[in-house]
């Protein structure tokens, strides 16, 4: 079976190297890499260049960003299985292997996730990033446990799922594209460390003061309502978190108040039975 790895990338020439490099060391006889590439100003393609021994496509042009390169570079894969990797991180050793076993072993598989380690610019390690497997609807429609540099996947749950990112998602697409292909297959958890994930100063995560944070947390609030329904936890919550920044400056208010108040209506919500949102997850009824 092909793999098929879509890499977007944006001005990321300076680690664009090691995350090729980290594919090429997989030494894989049936891999193509496809690199979306938004119209960088940087050394990109000159990158790219030293890499075409294992570069399928390379396409350089302005994009509407992350997610739409990510259509189009699945768009152009031919690959029974599929992955995306971010031009900042990279594999581990091994990783295509592990994918390859377990979808040889395990052939009803549909998704394959794993571990990763977080490092730092220079690629030193900080820590490990275990996931673990995902059990419940109700809890993953409230926080993603599946990283999206460790995820593979074959062609028929992409096509299930409806064969695209949400490119109305700057933040959480990947967590919104596997909440979906949860609902027509179960996601796999193979322990195991599969990627790095870089942290830096311009990663997109870590972009902005609180503008962008309050624009992120907004983002997964309408992924977790689009999903999760009016009674999801972070439906419940967030509200009660913007409030208490809200009232904040205001002394006689006590902010822990509002948290608590929005904390405890989620507790009732657990007794009422689940809406159309989350009839089916892992594949099945539920």
């Amino acid at each position: 079976m092909k793999i098929s790895i879509v890499i977007p990338s944006y001005n990321d020439a300076r680690y664009l190297g090691k995350t090729l490099d980290s594919i090429r060391a997989q030494n894989d006889p049936d891999c193509e890499v496809i690199i979306i590439d938004g119209g960088s100003s940087d050394d990109t393609k000159a990158v790219v260049d030293g890499y075409m021994d294992i570069v399928t496509l390379f396409v350089s042009e302005p994009d509407k960003g992350q997610s739409d390169a990510l259509n189009k570079g699945f768009a152009l894969a031919t690959g029974e299985i599929m992955a995306w990797m971010c031009a900042n991180d990279y594999y581990l050793d091994g990783a295509f292997a592990r994918v390859r076993r377990h979808f040889s072993k395990h052939t009803p598989s549909q998704f394959l996730y794993g571990d990763g380690i977080r490092v730092d610019e220079q690629g030193q390690w900080i820590r490990d990033v275990k996931s673990g497997p995902v059990l419940d609807y109700d809890n993953f429609v409230n926080y993603n446990y599946v990283f999206s540099t460790t995820a593979f996947w074959k062609r028929e749950i992409w096509l299930a799922a409806g064969s695209f990112v949400d490119i109305k998602n700057n933040w959480t697409m990947d967590w919104e594209l596997f909440v979906r292909m949860s609902k027509v297959a179960k996601l796999d958890y193979c322990p195991g460390f599969v990627a790095a994930l870089r942290s830096h100063a311009d990663a997109k995560t870590t972009q902005g003061g609180d503008a962008f944070k309050r624009a992120r947390d907004f983002e997964i609030f309408k992924v977790s309502l689009k999903h999760g329904g009016f009674l999801c936890f972070n439906v419940l919550v967030f509200p009660a978190i913007w409030c208490a920044n809200q009232v904040s400056r205001f002394d006689f208010l006590p902010r822990p108040l509002f948290r608590w108040v929005f904390i405890g209506l989620h507790l009732p919500a657990r007794l009422i039975p689940r809406n159309k949102h989350s009839i089916y997850f892992n594949g099945k009824r539920i």
